[in-house]
């Protein structure tokens, strides 16, 4: 053996005995499990199994799959959500039937209720004289059952809105087929400022060659039912009086409806409820649009809401991704694998 290596042997022996001598404790046994404390438990806890620990977590309840950062709070994206359905009718019907009820119920109720919706009412039937009463009967419907549902509520007629009303209580009448007149409560005297505003519609409606002008009387949802309902019929009948006998309108150009309380503008839970239901509209179609034989016996629906949620985290699927979540891992002896 060469000298090299008889001082290669010497060094290595003498550093096998510097490790047994210095680094391993004389009778070492192998030490048991310790317990960890209470406090130590809760701060590497993983309460809402996100994959961070409490003592990193800034964000709990994570919701689970939900993608986080490295301190538990998951980024927020912004989806838009679309629901489009149809309310048919029977023919030249305008009242919501039970058939039409079930169909506005069941694209109502599947709309999330934690988001507030822009919900529209159309028909691109310029030809359909039943528009303004079926819309206006829907409008009801949606606001004595589901009143807090939307944030705005549009009404579009053959590609012109007429209509569009708020949670708030604000209400547009954007076209000029289309007015709306307030009231005092408990009073069906028409106020001298809408006067001219009636006069100039009136005005309009002659130029556009109007058909049937539909008046519809309304009240506010407090008081008695009877009570209401009179008082809508004196509001529809003064502006029916001053149409016919100021304006000289013939009856056969006006429909006159009084519906008290039950078909409230806005909701009955908005702020402006009350002043904005003691009301009368005037909403009148053009003399070709009245062609009854050309009914169009539905109305579209449509919804449309931006969902904020927290960002999914990716998942991979395989074909035996089944197997692996219900077959259970064999049990393998780990030290013997040098784990």
């Amino acid at each position: 053996m060469t000298k090299y290596k008889l001082i290669g042997l010497f060094f290595l022996q003498t550093s096998l005995l510097a490790c047994s001598t210095f680094n391993l404790p004389e009778n070492s046994e192998t030490q048991s499990w310790q317990n960890i404390s209470q406090v130590a438990y809760e701060r590497l806890h993983d309460a809402d199994k996100d994959g961070v620990i409490a003592a990193r977590e800034l964000c709990d309840e994570t919701i689970a799959k939900r993608e986080v950062n490295n301190y538990g709070c998951s980024e927020q994206v912004q989806t838009e959500q679309n629901r489009q359905s149809r309310i048919y009718f029977p023919y030249q019907e305008v009242e919501l039937n039970d058939v039409a009820k079930l169909a506005l119920d069941e694209f109502l109720q599947n709309l999330s209720q934690e988001n507030t919706w822009a919900i529209k009412l159309n028909s691109e039937q310029a030809q359909n004289p039943y528009f303004v009463e079926r819309t206006d009967n829907i409008v009801a419907y949606i606001n004595n059952q589901y009143p807090e549902l939307y944030h705005e509520l549009t009404l579009t007629h053959a590609g012109k809105v007429y209509k569009r009303v708020t949670d708030s209580g604000e209400v547009e009448t954007p076209s000029e087929q289309a007015h709306i007149l307030y009231f005092d409560h408990d009073s069906a005297i028409i106020p001298l400022s809408e006067q001219e505003k009636i006069a100039q519609f009136i005005r309009q409606y002659k130029a556009n060659k109007g058909g049937v002008i539909h008046i519809g009387g309304h009240a506010s949802q407090s008081g008695e039912d009877d009570y209401n309902l009179k008082l809508s019929q004196r509001r529809a009948d003064a502006i029916m009086h001053l149409l016919t006998r100021i304006m000289e309108l013939s009856a056969s150009q006006v429909k006159l409806k009084a519906l008290g309380e039950k078909a409230p503008l806005v909701s009955p839970v908005s702020p402006q409820a009350e002043n904005k239901n003691r009301r009368v509209e005037l909403v009148y179609q053009y003399t070709e649009q009245q062609a009854a034989s050309e009914d169009d016996t539905r109305i579209e629906i449509s919804a449309q809401t931006i969902l904020t949620q927290a960002k999914l985290k990716w998942h991979i699927y395989i074909m035996e991704e089944d197997a692996l979540e219900t077959t259970p891992a064999p049990t393998q002896d780990h030290e013997a694998l040098g784990w």
